[in-house]
């Protein structure tokens, strides 16, 4: 296979969630979302080698990254490619991405807990509950009910006090799914 280069109108690809971790922290595992998941436009298609003989897709997408499309359960990513999504049949998830590899470079140079505490100053203002109106006339009016309110600032008064983990006790009905 040679490579190869074509044009995509109007083609897009649905990118699933961006995930590093999980990380194990005394308390438990925790997560960070690096990109939310995302249907993004194709503006470029062509075949790349990944090897001396092994040739894959690779997109280019309407926020200019470039992404390997793949079925292959590893690809190692070269330097001038962002991403390596493998899709199949029945799944899709990353490989590997640039996003990951900086995550964890800043981990490995400034440590673990450097890295949460600034992503967490960028939480700062960010969260915000919004209480359910009633009557619910249209999807605006939705929110939380008092019971899910008094669980969540339960949690976050323990914690700011307390590293311990803590159980959440609520009546039937109110909200815990």
């Amino acid at each position: 296979m040679e490579n190869t280069e074509k044009s995509k109108d109007g083609e897009s690809i649905a990118l699933p969630e961006l995930l590093l971790g999980p990380i194990k922290y005394s308390i438990g595992y925790a997560q960070q979302v690096i990109q939310a998941p995302q249907t993004l436009g194709i503006i470029h298609e062509e075949s790349i080698p990944i090897s001396a003989r092994i040739y894959e897709r690779c997109v280019t997408l309407e926020n200019n990254e470039r992404i390997i499309v793949t079925e292959r359960t590893s690809v190692k990513r070269p330097n001038d490619v962002d991403g390596v999504i493998r899709i199949t049949s029945t799944s899709v998830g990353w490989l590997n991405h640039i996003k990951l590899d900086n995550a964890l470079n800043k981990i490995r140079n400034n440590g673990l807990s450097n890295y949460a505490n600034n992503v967490c100053s960028t939480w700062v203002d960010s969260v915000r509950y919004v209480s359910e109106k009633t009557p619910i006339v249209d999807n605006s009016d939705r929110g939380l009910r008092p019971p899910q309110l008094g669980a969540l600032f339960s949690v976050g008064s323990h914690w700011s006090l307390s590293n311990a983990p803590a159980t959440v006790v609520m009546p039937t009905g109110t909200g815990k799914t």
